[in-house]
């Protein structure tokens, strides 16, 4: 499955959360999401559209933010489905960073702690997330139809 296909099928399960996603699907969603965040943040600033004194995002990025997070949100959940691990994990980091850059705001000590949880849960996160999957069916379902089950090494 190539980079074009690979978006246009984590869209048509913009909100599904279950099943599994082989690697290339959550990856080549992952870089088209920076690369379509990226292309939103040069167009607010050519736009004058950003916040702050030249820094952060915008109003275009932040609309093209809100727009990706549901589908890599699922695709995600999916990813994690087919290494055998709860999909949760995905959105429990996900809460843990919006509550860590809220308290950090108002609570600062308590939300140093939480990057802290953070940037180890996103480590462990991560090499789930680049394993390879269950080859055959699991817990979750049957394996994405992209993943390519291995041959035995000594057939019989």
């Amino acid at each position: 499955m190539g980079f074009v296909e690979t978006v246009k099928t984590v869209f048509s399960k913009y909100a599904v959360f279950s099943g599994r996603a082989a690697r290339p699907e959550y990856w080549y969603f992952a870089l088209f999401a920076f690369l379509t965040n990226l292309a939103a943040t040069l167009v607010d600033f050519a736009l004058g559209t950003h916040f702050g004194n030249g820094q952060g995002s915008g109003v275009l990025s932040g609309i093209t933010s809100l727009a990706l997070m549901i589908p890599h949100l699922a695709v995600g959940f999916r990813r994690l489905h087919d290494t055998e691990h709860s999909g949760w994990w995905f959105g429990g980091i996900f809460l843990t960073a919006v509550v860590a850059g809220l308290t950090i705001v108002f609570l600062k000590p308590l939300g140093a702690i939480l990057f802290v949880v953070l940037g180890i849960l996103a480590l462990l996160l991560l090499i789930w997330l680049c394993s390879a999957g269950t080859p055959g069916p699991n817990q979750y379902g049957p394996p994405p139809p992209t993943a390519v089950i291995p041959a035995p090494i000594f057939p019989e």
